[in-house]
C-alpha cells in the first residue's frame, strides 16, 4: 500500500480493517492497527499516518521510534481521512450540529509543532478550537480561530424560518376560528 524508507506497509484484508509494516532490512513483520479504515495509509518523511475510525482519531507510525502514536482531531469531530506530505498532516472530517455535520479540516506541522483548524459553513466559528498533542519534537502547539464569515448565518436562518412558521400557523388557525360572514 506505502512505502517509508526501509518499511513497506499493507494490508491482508480486504474490509481494509488491519495494517502490518514490513521491515525489509530486519524482515520483520508487525502489525501496527486493526480497525475500519485503518489501511488507508499516507506516508510523511518519517511517518505514516492513517485515521483508526473505531477509536476516532488519527494515529501514526513513527519511523524513529518504530512506535504508533496519536494525533487527535479536532474537539468534537469525528475524523474520516488523513494525508500527509513531508513534514505536514492534514486530518479530515465531520463536526455533528444540531441538525446537520460539516466537515472540518485540521492541518498539522510536524516541524512546528503548529496545528491550524480550518472550519466550513455551519460550524459554530465562535468556539474556540482545542487541539493536544504531547511529542518531545514538539516546540509549540497553537489554535487558531478563524474569523466569523459575513454569510450564511446558518442558526439565524434557521431561527428567522422557525418565528415565520409560528407566525403563518398562528394566522392560519385565527381565520380558521372566525366565522364566516
Amino acid at each position: 500500500m506505502a512505502a517509508l524508507g526501509g518499511d513497506a506497509f499493507y494490508t491482508t484484508s480486504v474490509a481494509s480493517d488491519n495494517l502490518w509494516v514490513y521491515n525489509l532490512s530486519t524482515e520483520r513483520v508487525q502489525l501496527i492497527a486493526a480497525g475500519p479504515g485503518v489501511a488507508n495509509v499516507s506516508v510523511g518523511s518519517f511517518f505514516a499516518v492513517w485515521v483508526n475510525q473505531t477509536a476516532s482519531l488519527a494515529e501514526y507510525f513513527d519511523r524513529n521510534d518504530r512506535v504508533v502514536r496519536t494525533l487527535p482531531a479536532p474537539t468534537g469531530v469525528d475524523p474520516r481521512w488523513a494525508v500527509a506530505n513531508d513534514l505536514t498532516v492534514l486530518i479530515g472530517g465531520l463536526k455533528k450540529g444540531l441538525i446537520f455535520t460539516s466537515p472540518r479540516v485540521e492541518f498539522y506541522d510536524f516541524s512546528t509543532g503548529n496545528s491550524h483548524i480550518y472550519d466550513s459553513v455551519g460550524v459554530d466559528f465562535e468556539q474556540v478550537p482545542y487541539f493536544g498533542y504531547a511529542d518531545q519534537a514538539v516546540v509549540v502547539v497553537q489554535t487558531h480561530q478563524l474569523p466569523r464569515p459575513s454569510a450564511p448565518l446558518t442558526p439565524y436562518f434557521l431561527l428567522a424560518l422557525v418565528i415565520s412558521g409560528l407566525a403563518t400557523a398562528l394566522l392560519a388557525a385565527r381565520e380558521l376560528g372566525r366565522p364566516e360572514p
